[in-house]
């Protein structure tokens, strides 16, 4: 074989590995970020980022006291993931000031926020059309889970294509 031809045959096996390696990847390669505004019980999409990378398992999938539960579906409504995080309406901002009364004295006060702004990870998956949001009703640790769904958001995948 001439060397010209070994030259382009390996070419064009680098090439034919490089397409099957593109369209083998899973389709949770990637990271689907949700900017999420909360307001009390309604929540809001803001934006929506896509990243490369791999999102590590460290969530907790149960229910705990103060955490809320939160799940993507996908258009069939079949659920593809959930997951759970502290519910962010339970955030308060930490103020200090010096007390006017007693100069040298500092003043802390929590105050609750009305609106909440958080950032949500779900794996990318190109079926995903829904995350759904549910607070549990039933105290922790209760066999059977009582919840009540807070909200849901839209998300339009053809936007990453």
């Amino acid at each position: 074989m001439k060397p010209g031809h070994l030259n382009l045959l390996l070419t064009l096996v680098f090439l034919l590995f490089i397409n099957y390696d593109a369209h083998t990847q899973t389709r949770n390669d990637g990271i689907l970020f949700l900017f999420l505004r909360m307001e009390k019980n309604s929540i809001a999409l803001d934006s929506t980022k896509v990243s490369s990378g791999k999102i590590k398992d460290h969530r907790s999938k149960s229910v705990k006291e103060g955490w809320l539960r939160y799940e993507w579906v996908a258009k069939d409504g079949r659920k593809i993931g959930e997951s759970a995080l502290p519910d962010p309406r339970l955030t308060t901002t930490r103020l200090e000031y010096e007390d006017p009364e007693v100069p040298g004295t500092i003043k802390t006060v929590a105050v609750a926020q009305d609106t909440v702004r958080f950032v949500l990870r779900i794996p990318f998956d190109e079926e995903v059309a829904q995350v759904s949001f549910y607070q549990p009703l039933s105290p922790a640790g209760k066999t059977q889970r009582q919840e009540e769904k807070i909200g849901s958001i839209s998300i339009k995948m053809e936007e990453f294509k």
